[in-house]
C-alpha cells in the first residue's frame, strides 16, 4: 500500500511537471578550420509544479562521441508519425524563454546566401510570435551575417532555454497511440473485406 501512494504521487508529479530544455553552449564551425567543429551543453531538467527541480540530465560532446548513432534513428518514422496526427508548435504549447543567436553562413551561391539570410531574417521573429509568451530584448536576439567566400561556411553561437508541460506531451503521445490503433484497426477491417470478397469469388467459381 505504502509503495503504491509513491507511484501515485510519482505520476503525480510527472504528469504536472515542467520540462525546461537548457541549451547552455551550441557551437558550430568550419570557418578557418580543415573540418567541421562543434562543442554543445545541453541540460533537461524537470520541475514539479514549474518551480522544484527533482530531476536533471546533462548532455555534451563527451557523451556523443559516436554520431553514427544518429543514422540509427528512423527520420522516416518520426516524420510520418508527425505529419499524420498534424502535430504543431501549438500544441505542444512551448514557451521561448530565452533565445540568443549568432549565425554566419555562406555558400558556392551569393545568391543562395542571400535567400537564406532573408528567409531567416522572417522566419525567426515568426518563431518568436508563436512561442515567446514573455518578450525581452535582453533574451531574445539574433544576429545573421552572410559569408561572401564562395564556399560552404557556417559560424554559428546558439543558446536558448525552452519549457514545455508534461501535460501537454502526455497528450500528443496519446494523439500518437490513438492514431496508430485507429491506422491498425483500419487494415484489418480491409483485410477483413478482402477476405469475404475472395470467398464469394471462390463460391461462385
Amino acid at each position: 500500500m505504502f509503495f503504491l501512494f509513491l507511484i501515485l504521487i510519482l505520476l503525480f508529479l510527472i504528469v504536472f511537471s515542467t520540462i525546461k530544455f537548457e541549451v547552455k553552449r551550441l557551437y558550430i564551425s568550419n570557418v578557418d578550420k580543415i573540418k567541421l567543429d562543434y562543442d554543445f551543453l545541453i541540460y533537461v531538467k524537470l520541475y514539479a509544479f514549474g518551480f522544484i527541480k527533482f530531476f536533471q540530465i546533462k548532455l555534451n560532446k563527451s557523451k556523443f562521441k559516436d554520431i553514427n548513432l544518429l543514422k540509427k534513428i528512423e527520420y522516416k518514422k518520426i516524420k510520418q508519425n508527425f505529419t499524420n496526427t498534424k502535430l504543431s508548435l501549438s500544441k505542444l504549447k512551448m514557451d521561448l524563454e530565452e533565445f540568443n543567436l549568432n549565425l554566419k553562413i555562406g555558400t558556392e551561391s551569393m545568391l543562395l546566401t542571400n535567400l537564406l539570410i532573408l528567409f531567416s531574417g522572417i522566419g525567426i521573429p515568426f518563431l518568436f510570435n508563436s512561442l515567446v509568451k514573455k518578450y525581452s530584448k535582453e533574451k531574445h536576439r539574433f544576429r545573421i551575417e552572410p559569408l561572401y567566400q564562395n564556399n560552404q561556411l557556417i559560424d554559428l553561437k546558439f543558446n536558448c532555454i525552452i519549457k514545455v508541460k508534461m501535460v501537454h506531451i502526455i497528450n500528443i503521445i496519446c494523439m500518437l497511440l490513438k492514431k496508430r490503433s485507429d491506422i491498425k484497426d483500419a487494415r484489418t477491417s480491409n483485410r477483413r473485406i478482402d477476405d469475404d470478397s475472395h470467398e464469394q469469388y471462390t463460391r461462385y467459381d
